[in-house]
């Protein structure tokens, strides 16, 4: 109740305090989203709060399409960087949350699929 005041009142970080301390994972998650800044810095914070957010609460997180589509792009962003592997555990933790693996998913899978087997191969 207070939080949802808060936030109709526009004190955003009071409300976001109160939804973190109420363990509401997707009201908390919801309000980082809608003041995420379109760099790779504010997406990286977002992951980070996100995941140790729901590491502390023991609670599984529902994630919604905004989010799914987040952690794809930070997959690309980590593919982009060589980390691969990592790279590869993002993409799995967006294909949990949604029914149907996007097509831009789908594709940064494969990239990463044929880059690992195309360094295999190189080293043998």
């Amino acid at each position: 109740m207070l939080a949802k005041r808060l936030e109709e009142a526009q004190d955003i970080s009071s409300a976001t305090v109160c939804y973190m301390c109420a363990g509401n994972i997707e009201k908390t998650v919801s309000i980082w989203l809608k003041g995420l800044k379109q760099d790779k810095e504010s997406l990286q914070d977002l992951i980070e709060k996100v995941l140790i957010f729901q590491q502390t609460s023991k609670k599984p997180i529902q994630p919604t399409k905004e989010l799914v589509e987040k952690y794809a792009e930070f997959a690309q962003m980590l593919a982009e960087q060589g980390l691969l592997e990592l790279s590869l555990r993002f993409l799995n933790l967006a294909n949990e949350a949604s029914k149907e693996e996007p097509e831009q998913t789908l594709l940064l899978r494969y990239r990463i699929y044929n880059a690992i087997v195309s360094f295999f191969l190189n080293i043998c």
